[in-house]
């Protein structure tokens, strides 16, 4: 991929963050559900269907990192510069799967827990 195109696709994707009237009449809303919707105005209304109640805001946005990590390991490939960001993440899982080993916990419970934090580009659904 070139670096032109990359760089054009982040350019586009920065333009897609939330702004920051969106986060104050988020703050703002009377309640869940009307700051729920505000995200209707933004690249998260791809995703509202999907998670249709404000109780799964959590799971919107996990879902919309993950797509943007997929998305830039794509660009960059799987050994690019990115992976030292995400280095967090990967002992955050390894610290679950040790975890689960010695606590004997179930594979559901695991991937419970891996999930929580930041779930890997390959288990995309």
């Amino acid at each position: 991929m070139s670096y032109l195109y990359a760089t054009g696709r982040i350019r586009v994707r920065e333009m897609q963050l939330l702004s920051a009237s969106t986060v104050e009449r988020m703050i703002g809303a009377p309640n869940a559900q009307e700051a729920y919707r505000a995200l209707s105005e933004t690249d998260y209304a791809s995703l509202l269907e999907k998670y249709p109640n404000p109780q799964s805001v959590e799971d919107l946005v996990m879902r919309h990192l993950r797509d943007i990590r997929y998305e830039l390991q794509k660009m960059v490939g799987t050994r690019g510069p990115l992976n030292i960001v995400w280095r967090r993440y990967d002992f955050h899982n390894l610290r679950v799967v040790i975890k689960s080993r010695v606590k004997n916990l179930s594979s559901a419970e695991v991937k419970k827990d891996l999930e929580k934090n930041w779930p890997a580009a390959e288990q995309l659904d």
